[in-house]
This record gives C-alpha cells, sequence and structure tokens, in this order.
C-alpha cells in the first residue's frame, strides 16, 4: 500500500500544484545559508538545507545510467562539482525522513525525482516556491534552467576581499579561497544575461534588507511578507554560523561582516587582489575587472609584484588534484595564471 501511494505520488508530482522551483547558489561564504534562513519565514516557501542534490552533474546528463549511483556514499557514488566535491547527498539536517530508494526506483527523469523529493519533504498546500541552497549550486545552473524549464536560480555575490577573509579566518588556504571564489561567482556571473536568474549583494541583502527581498519575492512571483523580517532567533535544525562567522543567520540582520577585509595586513590584501586578479578560468571568459565593475566593488591597489608565488602555488596545487578525491586531473586542471 505504501509503495501503491508513492507511485501516486510520483506520477502527479509535477508542478501539478503550481510551485515554482528555484536554486540559491554562489562562492563559498556569501550570505547563502542568511538568505536561505530569511526566504524561508515567508508563508509560502520552503527552501530546503544544502542537500547536494543539484551539484551532481551526471544527473543532468544522463539520468537513467546514474540515478542508482545516488545510493552509492563510497567512492562509487556521485561527486559533486566543483573544488569540494562532497560525495552522496546529505538530508541530515531534514526533519522527514524519506524513502529515497523507492523515490528513485520510480522517478523516470531527474526532474521527475527532484519534485518527488519536495512532495515528500514539503507537500503544504501553502507553498507556492520550493528552492534548496547549496553554494556549489551555481556551477550548475545553466543545466538547471535547460532541465526545469520554469525554474529560477538566485545568485548571492559578496565584495571578493570580504569572501577571501571569511575562507581564511575558517582555516582554508589563500589560493584555495580565491579559487573558489572565483570559480563560484565568475559561473554565476555568466548568467548576468538570463531572466531566469536573479543577481542578489550580500551588501545590499544586509543594508536594505527589505527592499532585497522584496526583488526576490517578485522575481517567484510571490507577494512579499514582513515575516521575512522577523528578528526573533528560530530555532534550527542546521548548523547556523561557522568556524570564524561573525554572524549567527538566525539572528537580526547585523553589518559587522561587511568590509571584515579591512582588518587582514596591507601586504596580505595586496597578494589576494593580486591573486584575484591574475587567475584566469579556461573556458570561462571573464575576468576580475569584469566582476568588480559589474557588482561596483572597489578593487584594493597591488604595490607587488607575486608572480612567482602565485606559479608556483598553481603549480603545487596542480599536482596535488591528482592525487586527491578531485574533479580535476593534471590533464583537465582549469586554472592558470595570466
Amino acid at each position: 500500500m505504501v509503495l501503491v501511494s508513492l507511485q501516486d505520488k510520483i506520477k502527479n508530482c509535477l508542478i501539478s500544484n503550481n510551485k515554482h522551483i528555484f536554486l540559491i547558489g554562489g562562492s563559498p561564504s556569501t550570505g547563502s545559508s542568511l538568505l536561505r534562513q530569511l526566504v524561508n519565514r515567508h508563508p509560502s516557501i520552503y527552501c530546503a538545507p544544502e542537500t547536494q542534490l543539484f551539484c551532481k552533474e551526471e544527473l543532468y546528463v544522463n539520468w537513467k545510467k546514474n540515478k542508482h549511483r545516488i545510493h552509492l556514499p563510497s567512492l562509487f557514488g556521485l561527486k559533486s562539482i566543483g573544488r569540494h566535491p562532497f560525495i552522496g547527498f546529505d538530508f541530515s539536517e531534514l526533519t522527514q525522513k524519506i524513502d529515497l530508494h523507492a523515490i528513485v526506483d520510480n522517478a523516470d527523469s531527474y526532474s521527475q525525482f527532484v519534485f518527488s523529493m519536495f512532495n515528500t519533504l514539503n507537500s503544504t498546500a501553502n507553498t507556492k516556491a520550493i528552492g534548496e541552497k547549496t553554494p556549489a549550486n551555481v556551477l550548475l545552473f545553466s543545466q538547471f534552467l535547460k532541465t526545469f524549464k520554469s525554474g529560477k536560480t538566485i545568485h548571492i555575490v559578496r565584495n571578493p576581499y570580504d569572501v577571501v577573509a571569511s575562507l581564511l579566518a575558517r582555516g582554508i588556504g589563500l589560493l584555495e579561497s580565491c579559487l573558489r571564489y572565483l570559480l563560484h561567482t565568475y559561473s554565476g556571473l555568466a548568467l548576468r544575461n538570463n531572466q531566469s536568474n536573479l543577481e542578489i549583494r550580500y551588501e545590499d541583502l544586509i543594508v536594505d534588507s527589505e527592499k532585497t527581498l522584496q526583488i526576490i519575492c517578485a522575481f517567484l512571483s510571490l507577494p512579499f511578507s514582513q515575516k521575512m523580517l522577523d528578528v526573533t532567533k528560530i530555532k534550527s535544525t542546521s548548523v547556523t554560523k561557522l568556524p570564524g562567522w561573525n554572524h549567527d543567520e538566525t539572528e537580526a540582520i547585523g553589518d559587522k561582516s561587511i568590509h571584515r577585509y579591512k582588518e587582514l595586513d596591507a601586504s596580505l590584501l595586496s597578494k589576494i587582489h593580486y591573486y584575484l586578479s591574475h587567475i584566469r578560468i579556461k573556458g570561462i571568459d571573464l575576468d576580475f575587472d569584469v566582476l568588480c565593475n559589474h557588482y561596483n566593488y572597489n578593487q584594493w591597489i597591488v604595490s607587488k609584484d607575486y608572480s612567482s608565488e602565485l606559479a608556483k602555488d598553481l603549480s603545487r596545487d596542480k599536482l596535488s588534484q591528482a592525487f586527491k578525491n578531485s574533479n580535476y586531473s593534471y590533464f583537465n586542471y582549469p586554472f592558470y595564471a595570466e
């Protein structure tokens, strides 16, 4: 009886309830977790935490061939795209248990699988928009929009120096911080003219919260709800403050994380800028000047040449990727200095 009920649910899950589907993505430490908390306070929105559900390129390309790899947590499982490959999925923060095997077995397409998952997690009639937040989503925004014709994406960005400062505070190395920021942000920037993609600056979300949330609601075809600005600290099953963060995302919105790069030494800031402005990514025809001009971020002035250090760091990283569980081998390594 349970299986029959599930099959009926799957057959009728394809947006028959007129729910919009959207993704939130961007570089790590750009405020995507805060944004998820805010939109989730809207009575008509359900936004799942970081499930890694939309970061598996193989599922977009060939669902039938790869769908049963969803169950594999080992090295044979599906890896998330990007610099920080996550194998499998993370449903640990979801309060409702999911019969993942049954959903996978009965879904004939990736989109059917996704809507079945969301209908299982949240089938409330009041819900008009369903979404998910994982930073690496941004790397597959284009694939998502091709697969989900009515889908929408929200790319959140932040001052590049603040992002690197935040990642450094979390114990991530300088080169890795710069590579993650550029890979994610350039990927989102490539969709800047796509009408199904909305760009949000972290600074605007903090300084002018209501207006920014109104824009998001309009983008999702929903009326604005004042509940999104509720300052009451809410209970959450998710981690709401990582090491190195200045702010707990469930508390009242604060601006103490804006311009945190000013706490860094000037020589370190110069090196950060040099790395950000000289690293290029194969296949992405964008550079740091375009990024800063488009998002209206001022650039730091460099007074020293770090070309030899950058070249050594990239060379070491290129070699090390071959010995890690990475998406990059020595031969498809996309990062280079210019």
